[in-house]
């Protein structure tokens, strides 16, 4: 009898990791607004821990007193425009599937016979 062999999955370090997602946020576009996250995450951890309350503090008061009100507008306008791009692009796929579909089949209706697909299915 032969003993089953698990795989394990292989170790990724956290260099890798990093490479593998900014290649992503490259080839979306996002690059810009990973590398800005990123520097804003390092700022806060070198901070000094006590002046974290005095940070949410002042930004909650320039938030009252509107200073900043257009800053996280901008923010949240840019979060929207992702969803609303991401949606977009599903729906267009969906609808460019559909109707390269029904082409197909208009085609092969007229031709009386199948057509292999282009996509090698």
């Amino acid at each position: 009898m032969s003993k089953r062999q698990t795989r394990q999955p292989p170790k990724v370090t956290w260099a890798q990791a990093f490479r593998d997602t900014m290649t992503t946020a490259m080839n979306r576009g996002q690059a810009p607004f990973y590398c800005f996250f990123i520097i804003i995450v390092i700022l806060l951890l070198r901070m000094p821990s006590n002046q974290m309350p005095h940070l949410a503090e002042d930004f909650l008061q320039l938030l009252a007193a509107w200073k900043i009100t257009g800053w996280v507008l901008l923010v949240l306008v840019i979060f929207a425009w992702g969803i609303h791009a991401k949606t977009m692009r599903k729906k267009y796929s969906a609808e460019y599937s559909r109707v390269g579909d029904e082409k197909s089949k208009l085609q092969a209706t007229a031709a009386g016979r199948a057509f292999p697909s282009s996509e090698g299915g």
